[in-house]
This record gives structure tokens, sequence and C-alpha cells, in this order.
């Protein structure tokens, strides 16, 4: 019946002629049915049991009739079956989705927090990056509005780690920043958060801090600093360069000016020596906002023609007293009408990095006074140049065409160079000289013994002349061995 997949109903001679083929086993005398139906029960297309009934009596003997109820009922059976065993693959399933669901929400979930602090962290040093920094900072400076809690900003950054990294390599820098990273994390106070900013800066926000905190942390990071850095048996010092600053609510209009103001004062103590603190104050204050003023003044100066203007010195032969040359001397004329001198502003252009565009303005200066044909009877004007300008590759054929174009001789026109000019690109300087020499242009080596002069210089170099230090100048009269050294 299985095997067959139908219903089967068998008499008392069916079960003899089965017994007599093998098909059924041999049933004693004693229990004998004398009929027997059965039903295949089905789940789905699958045969699961049977369905069957038995009659021992001689009397009853099962018809298609019965049959027919039973294949009726067993077909309820299969229903209930089949229901089951739905309702056991559903649960099964759904065990199943929910573990795998368990599975992919906690691997899902591992990830977030695998990128979520790959996004907030430094990957080298293993510290929170400046995006983490700022978001903790806008946090603290609400607290900071709301009830006062006070807030430190400092800057770090790590001295002569540029010259360490080109020296020894990128791998050792890395190992330095590592080892830097640490060092800094141990001069801190629980709670203090330390950020890696980039490249070799720093950064650290104390929460409900007083400035005082924050100078103590300052000096403990530079005196775990005084010790070297061993990195692949090399040992390596590095200082730090802090900059400190305490929110005031009567300065500071946002998170962003504590960073402004730290960096600030970090940058003092980066131009002032290195290997020290600064705290941000009402002096540094007044001082960022009157160079800031400076700055945008001297770019407007350098777009009129009326306030960055050349005064001529005398060149003076001593022992003939002719006049052989004059100096164009930058001075600036303020609106107020006060003149001063370069001293004052010429930091300022360097930091800008407008010090070329004013080498241009003074040579055009320069250059549009020699060619007026009043001025025809002028001795050569020696113009200062600074190295930025020198080394620059177009800066020769500029000055040659602006001489050009204004049909003034190069040899009325002389360029002072000093002996930094030669170190910051050396090959270039050598190559603009060569240039303007060739076309009769005078170049001049000034303060010739201020810092590491050679005669060297004068030998590689196309110079045409030298211009001694005024130190040894001032010592003429009294000093043997400085009239010694002129001569």
């Amino acid at each position: 019946m299985i095997g067959q997949r139908r219903p089967c109903l068998i008499d008392y001679d069916d079960a003899r002629r089965l017994e007599s083929l093998g098909e059924i086993e041999v049933q004693k005398n004693t229990g004998r049915s004398s009929s027997w139906l059965g039903i295949p029960l089905f789940d789905g297309e699958e045969v699961r049991g049977v369905l069957v009934v038995q009659s021992y009596s001689k009397d009853v003997s099962y018809t298609l009739r019965d049959q027919e109820l039973l294949t009726f009922v067993s077909r309820h059976i299969d229903t209930a079956l089949s229901r089951r065993s739905a309702a056991e693959a559903i649960h099964t399933a759904n065990v199943l989705l929910e573990a795998r669901v368990r599975d992919r929400t906690r691997e899902l979930d591992q990830a977030n927090a695998r990128l979520q602090h790959e996004n907030s962290h430094d990957s080298l040093t293993g510290l929170p990056n400046r995006s983490h920094l700022q978001h903790r900072l806008k946090q603290a400076w609400q607290d900071f509005c709301l009830n006062g809690q006070q807030l430190i900003v400092m800057f770090i950054d790590l001295d002569r780690f540029k010259m360490i990294n080109d020296s020894l390599g990128h791998h050792c820098g890395d190992i330095l920043l590592v080892q830097a990273a640490e060092r800094l994390r141990s001069c801190m106070r629980e709670g203090d958060l330390l950020a890696r900013l980039g490249g070799d800066e720093f950064a650290v926000l104390s929460i409900d801090a007083p400035l005082q905190a924050g100078t103590d942390i300052a000096q403990r990071i530079l005196t775990a600093f005084e010790q070297p850095f061993v990195i692949d048996d090399h040992s390596v010092f590095s200082s730090c360069s802090i900059g400190v600053v305490g929110a005031d609510s009567r300065f500071h209009q946002e998170p962003a000016d504590l960073l402004r103001d730290a960096d600030t004062a970090m940058y003092r103590v980066k131009n002032g020596g290195r290997d020290s603190f600064a705290v941000f104050n009402q002096a540094l204050r007044r001082e960022v906002s009157d160079q800031v003023e400076q700055e945008g003044a001297l770019r407007t100066a350098l777009k009129r023609t009326d306030q960055l203007i050349p005064y001529f010195q005398p060149v003076i032969c001593v022992r003939t007293g002719e006049l052989l040359a004059f100096e164009a001397l930058i001075r600036w004329r303020m609106p107020d009408g006060r003149i001063v001198g370069p001293e004052s502003f010429l930091p300022a252009l360097e930091g800008l990095r407008l010090i070329g565009r004013l080498d241009i303005y003074m040579l055009k200066c320069v250059v549009n006074i020699l060619a007026q044909p009043e001025n025809g009877h002028w001795p050569p004007v020696h113009v200062n140049c600074s190295s930025y300008s020198i080394t620059r590759p177009a800066f020769a054929a500029e000055v040659l065409a602006m001489l050009a174009e204004q049909n003034v001789a190069p040899w009325r026109l002389c360029l002072e160079l000093t002996e930094g000019a030669l170190v910051a690109d050396p090959e270039q300087a050598r190559l603009s000289m060569k240039q303007l020499a060739e076309q009769g242009m005078s170049v001049m080596l000034d303060d010739f013994g201020a810092g590491f002069s050679s005669l060297s210089y004068v030998h590689q170099y196309h110079f045409s002349g030298l211009k001694i230090d005024k130190s040894f100048i001032f010592g003429l009269a009294s000093s043997i061995r400085s009239r010694a050294i002129v001569r």
C-alpha cells in the first residue's frame, strides 16, 4: 500500500493469497483478521503513514463504501499533518531566521562600532582625532555657556619632528608619534581628552578645570619630553611648543575661537624659541588683533602706489666723495602720515608669503623712476631682493622684461642678496644670477659676515661686490681687528 500509494481493501481470501506469494507475513490462526482496510496518509506528495482498520469477525467485512469513508477521514488527517509540518517548518525557519538576524545584527553592530571608532580616532596612535575633539568641544562649550563650567584647550606641536622624519625616515617618524602620544597621555588628568589633529600636532580638552590645571599639564609635558625617545637604536630628542587658552565668554563666542587662540599661543612659542608653553591672554589678543589689522593694511598698500615708497640712500666713495650709487630703502607711509621702517612690517610680509610681491613692487618703482628722462644721469640703484624671488625660476626673465619695457639699461639696476638666499636653493639662485649678469646687471652680497658667510660664495656665484655687515663698520674707528677684516 505504501509503495503503491493507494488504498488497499483485503478480505480473508486476499490475505491467504498474499501470504502464499510472500508479500505479507504468515498470520497465525488465532488473531487472524477476516477483513483489512488501509488508506495511505500523505504530507504533500510524501507518504507519512497509513490509516488501517481490521475486522476479526467473519460477519463483518469492509466494502468500498467503508473505503470511501476511511479515505474521507484520511484526508482530514492529511490536512492536519500538513498543517503541523508547515507549522513546525515555519517555527524552525523562524528560529533559524532569528538566529541569523541576531548574528547579522551583532556583526553590523560590531562593524558600526569599528567604523565609528575609525572615523573618530587616529589610526596610528589610537587617539581621538580632530572630528572627535570638535564634537566633544561642542558639548563642553554648551555646558560652559549654560552653567559656566570651566574649560581649557591646549595645542601641542612636536619640535624638530620634520627634521627627524626627513633624516631617519617616515617609519621612524611614525614610531616617534606613537611614543610621543603615549608620553603625552601619561601627563593628562583623569577625564582629559587628548587628540591628534594630524601630522605632529596634538590637542587637549580639559573640562571643569581652572587655567592653572592647563599650565600644570603643560609643565608636565615639557618635563616628560626632556628624556630622549629610543627609535631603532637612535636616541632622539623632541621637545614641545604648547599653547593654552581658557574659555572666556567676554572674548570667545564659539568653540572655534578656543581652537584659534590655542593655536595662536602655540605658534607664539614656536616662533619664540620652542620648548615652552604660552597662555593666550589679553596682551597676545591685542597683538594678534594688531597683526591682523596690519596684514590687511599691507595687502592694501601693495595694491596702491602711494604708501610703500622707496627712500634713496647715497653710496659714497670714502676716498673721493664721489656718488657711486643709490640704495632704495622701503618705507611705509601710513594713512595718518607716519613713515615707518621695514623692521616693523617685513616680518609680517614674510609670514604672509608676500615678500615676493614686495620685491616686484619695489623693482617696478625703481625702474619707473630710472626711466624718467630727468633721472637719466642717476648712478645705478641697488634694490634688496629676497631668497624667495632669486630662487623663483621666472624671476630673472621678469626683471629683464621690466627693464626692456621701460627702456632702462640693466647696468643701472643692482640686486642685493643676503646669504640666506643662497641657502634656500643654491642652484636656482646661481642660475638666476647668471642670467642677470649676462645682461649686464650687477648682483651684490649684502651683510657679508653677519652669519656664516664664506669667501667661497664670491667664487661660486656671480657677485660684483660685497657689502660688509655694519657690525664691522661701526668698530672701524676703535677696533684694529675690524679695520683689518674690512681691509
